[in-house]
This record gives C-alpha cells, structure tokens and sequence, in this order.
C-alpha cells in the first residue's frame, strides 16, 4: 500500500514541484498560463500557505512513498469550496484515495460540498459523475469546466 503524506508547499523541493507544474502532461489539465519559473513559483507558494493559513482551507504537497506526486487542496471558490488535486502524470491514479482525504478535510472543518472544475476538454468521468449531487457546465477565467459538486458526508 502507498504510503502517502501532505506537507505544505513550502517543505518540498521546490525544483521537483516546478518540474512538475511545467510538464506538459499536467499543464494540458490546466487553465492555460505561462509556464512558472522558479520567481513565480515562488510567488505561487506564497499565495498556497496564505490559503493554508486560513480557517477552512489547506493546500498541500502531496508525497507518495517520499517522492513528491504533486499538490492538492481545499480552495476559495465563487459558489463554495473547490477541492484541487494536480499530480504527476505517473499518479494520476492516485486522484480517488487524495480526494477522500479532502473530503475528510472538509468534513473537519464543517463544509457541506464541494467542487471539482474540470476543463471541458477532459472527458465526463462517471464514478464523479454518479457521486456527484450535481453537475454543471461553468466558464471561469474563460475557459469552459464541467463542475462535480459533492456532499461532504
């Protein structure tokens, strides 16, 4: 079994997080935006903990086996909470036992739902689909997503 861990942005290698952020792989999932270099990613961290640092929130690493796999969290959203998860490409499996960890997250800290933006690109996934409580086409920072929104139970 994986063995899997989430320390803040700020305690990974910074190298291997902007290697990760940069791949192609992971930057296709994304809403488009220039590739980070290490001053922005910088920037990027900072804005990541001033996120963690707030009630109702966390944004962290996340580490398999003592290799960093990418980051995921529980974020500001314009109707609720978004639950983000951006791995490697070598873990994108690994999407199912990260988000049951935020949805334990969220349950803590007392959210009712939450949601998952995905770019209209990505093809309707129907184990999110048949645990969603709803689903919507949304436009955000202009690009079209398809929107799970999930009970925290």
């Amino acid at each position: 079994m994986l063995s899997i861990t989430y320390p803040t942005l700020a305690e990974v290698d910074q190298t291997q997080l902007l290697a990760i952020l940069n791949a192609q792989s992971t930057r296709s999932h994304l809403v488009a935006h220039n590739p980070f270099n290490p001053h922005s990613l910088q920037q990027w961290v900072t804005d990541k903990q001033a996120l963690d640092d707030q009630p109702g929130y966390k944004v962290r690493a996340v580490v398999v086996d003592d290799e960093l796999a990418g980051w995921c969290g529980l974020q500001p959203d314009e109707q609720s909470v978004e639950a983000a998860i951006v791995v490697a490409k070598h873990y994108w499996g690994l999407g199912p036992r990260v988000f049951a960890d935020l949805l334990h997250w969220a349950k803590s800290f007392g959210h009712k739902e939450v949601v998952i933006h995905l770019l209209h690109s990505r093809r309707v996934y129907r184990h999110l689909e048949r645990r969603a409580i709803r689903m919507a086409t949304s436009e955000r920072l202009g690009q079209r997503f398809t929107s799970y929104v999930f009970a925290v139970e």
